[in-house]
């Protein structure tokens, strides 16, 4: 019987994996299980309202991030800067899109 601890990722070193032949699927499923109850109960504590409002923070969150990996193409990163409408909407949908959203959720 071999028990091996070892770091999960660089990006979050206080996850470890126990290996122990094949308890480690088991550990895996229960680690799973856990976290769909979790969230489960944090969508039960949520009224429609909130949902939403999380939902299209979250949505314009991801609309940052594509947008900003868009950047990296060099044609797109000349448009942004030539078209300050661009840049102003970016600040738009940063500000309005998903901080205000995450606020409002998180007062209502």
């Amino acid at each position: 019987m071999i028990i091996i601890l070892y770091q999960k990722s660089f990006l979050a070193p206080n996850l470890f994996i126990l290996h122990n032949g094949n308890n480690t699927h088991i550990a895996n499923e229960k680690r799973q299980k856990r976290f769909l109850n979790y969230l489960q109960l944090i969508k039960k504590s949520f009224s429609p309202y909130k949902s939403l409002t999380f939902a299209f923070a979250i949505l314009g969150l991801n609309l940052k991030i594509i947008i900003q990996s868009a950047v990296v193409i060099p044609a797109v990163a000349q448009i942004s800067y030539t078209i300050h409408n661009f840049i102003i909407g970016f600040i738009h949908l940063l500000m309005l899109g998903c901080l205000s959203l995450f606020a409002f959720g998180i007062v209502s």
